[in-house]
């Protein structure tokens, strides 16, 4: 089983005699739901325990920058899976740090929330890092970042409406493609695939 189209595509690639299936991975879409997205507040979350010292240039380089200095920054870290759903609530922008990645439920968690995603795929997130809904930054490029998410802020500040329609057509994108009725459908079919005799018996 391979849990993004990219993680497919390698094995694919590495092992051409192998049957890979793609398994669509669900979550949480009643705790990680952000409902109104007019509801958000000047914060930026993100996760700390990836790419560290990114995460330090990205962070300090925004507050000596100064555009960001009404918004507040929050780490996630040490908390429970219901605080982070509350803190991707009201937050604004979920910045990405992850490289590489499988699929990353947090980004997906963070869609789903509302958030506007920024930052790296990790390769396997890629199918949801969509220049619609998402911006994507190579890994490393810390000027491209800090810039990804100054435009994001002043977007939020002098065009609420357009940040909000895109953070819902986020919303809808990953309750649409990352259900647990997907899942399910996804299980299945693969099994059916793999098990014929068993599954179609």
């Amino acid at each position: 089983f391979a849990v993004s189209d990219e993680n497919a595509r390698y094995l694919r690639f590495a092992f051409p005699n192998l049957q890979v299936e793609r398994l669509i991975l669900s979550l949480n879409l009643d705790l990680f739901d952000g409902g109104d997205c007019s509801q958000k507040q000047r914060e930026i979350c993100f996760i700390t325990n990836k790419n560290h010292q990114d995460v330090i240039q990205v962070v300090n380089l925004l507050r000596m920058r100064g555009l960001c200095k009404s918004w507040r920054f929050t780490p996630i870290h040490g908390m429970s899976e219901q605080e982070v759903a509350e803190t991707m609530r009201r937050s604004a922008l979920f910045l990405s740090f992850g490289h590489p990645e499988g699929l990353c439920l947090a980004n997906l968690e963070a869609m789903a929330s509302g958030c506007k995603l920024i930052g790296y795929s990790g390769l396997g997130g890629r199918e949801y890092f969509r220049d619609d809904l998402t911006c994507e930054v190579s890994v490393g490029d810390i000027h491209a970042f800090v810039e990804s998410i100054e435009r994001s802020v002043l977007e939020f500040e002098k065009d609420q409406d357009k940040f909000i329609i895109c953070s819902a057509a986020g919303q809808s994108y990953v309750h649409e493609n990352y259900s647990p009725l997907r899942e399910q459908e996804s299980l299945v079919t693969a099994l059916r695939r793999l098990l014929p005799c068993v599954m179609n018996g």
